[in-house]
């Protein structure tokens, strides 16, 4: 079953052209908590997420959610299908297959502090959830 294997938020997200093997993703100041400039207000950042034991050689959706700590949704990325891996090499067993992605949030409105929840589904099943902490940054 598949699962959360890595979770890491930055300040942003770039891309660093590589030549003919195309760009780079780069992850600019990781973050340990969000840290916005003003709550309430909005708030963009970075995250790399990285999930295992996904046959990546069949069809796969992945949908992001994130909601306060009352439980209110305050972002749905929607279902995004997972591109399909050629099968040149199928050595590696199933459960250390999977997948990183890269997801790019912007202006996630944030009203109060706290420890916001951010939830992973693949396939319409949970595979993880991080309570991220949300604080103020100070001055």
């Amino acid at each position: 079953m598949a699962n959360l294997f890595s979770f890491i938020l930055c300040d942003n997200l770039n891309n660093f052209q590589q030549g003919p093997n195309g760009p780079i993703p780069m992850l600019i100041s990781p973050q340990l908590a969000l840290r916005p400039p003003f709550i309430p207000g909005t708030f963009s950042f970075g995250m790399a997420v990285g999930i295992n034991d996904v046959n990546v050689h069949t069809p796969n959706k992945m949908k992001v959610t994130i909601k306060t700590p009352d439980g209110k949704v305050i972002y749905d990325s929607g279902e995004t299908e997972l591109p399909i891996s050629p099968d040149e090499d199928t050595s590696l067993p199933t459960e250390y297959q999977g997948f990183m992605m890269n997801i790019d949030i912007r202006n996630l409105p944030i009203e109060k502090e706290g420890a916001y929840y951010f939830t992973f589904l693949v396939n319409g099943k949970e595979v993880g959830t991080k309570l991220v902490p949300i604080y103020k940054k100070g001055q």
